[in-house]
């Protein structure tokens, strides 16, 4: 399994979601999980290549690289099973950067009623959309991912309204099940 970012929220419940599977699976499998950078596309597409790594099945979480798409594409063709839980295009959760944005994009859009974040960096969003809210004296609607101690806690302060959950440990059943059930294994997670 590759992964990107175990310090983001979602990668890093994935990878727990991973390492709890692979602690109650059956001894006749392995699952080895590697993390790469996600802005150098094609060394994680080397990694992909590498066929001194004996493998069966791929599960990846990656960037949307025509490089990366070509790596698994002739792994696929060598007869090892792919699924790809993510792909995404290149961007880091910055809270920082994030509250930049955030800051500019309401000045220029003073009339905003509600905001959607694809991505991370809740803090970020979460420290300027309270100030804009006592600022202004209304309240915003804000819909993002990952529910987690940060996104409870902005829930629960009623600043944030909707939060999706991707259900990591889900994923990470599911694209398990899949390669198993393509190799022809009789046996679930």
């Amino acid at each position: 399994m590759i992964l990107v970012r175990p310090e983001s929220p979602f990668f890093s419940r994935l990878n727990r979601a991973f390492e709890r599977i692979a602690a109650s699976s059956d001894s006749s499998i392995t699952i080895h999980r590697t993390f790469l950078e996600e802005n150098d596309p094609e060394k994680f597409a080397a990694h992909v290549a590498n066929s001194s790594i004996r493998r069966h099945g791929l599960i990846v979480a990656a960037v949307d690289h025509p490089a990366i798409r070509e790596s698994l594409r002739k792994a696929h063709a060598a007869g090892v099973e792919v699924v790809q839980i993510v792909s995404y295009l290149t961007g880091r959760d910055d809270d920082v950067k994030s509250a930049e944005m955030m800051t500019q994009a309401l000045h220029r859009c003073p009339d905003t009623i509600g905001i959607y974040n694809a991505g991370g960096a809740n803090l970020g969003v979460g420290s300027v959309l309270q100030r804009f809210q006592e600022q202004r004296g209304r309240e915003l609607v804000w819909i993002t991912h990952e529910l987690n101690d940060e996104t409870r806690h902005f829930i629960a302060s009623g600043l944030m309204t909707l939060v999706f959950d991707q259900a990591p440990e889900t994923q990470a059943r599911r694209a398990l099940n899949t390669i198993l059930s393509r190799r022809g294994s009789l046996i679930y997670l």
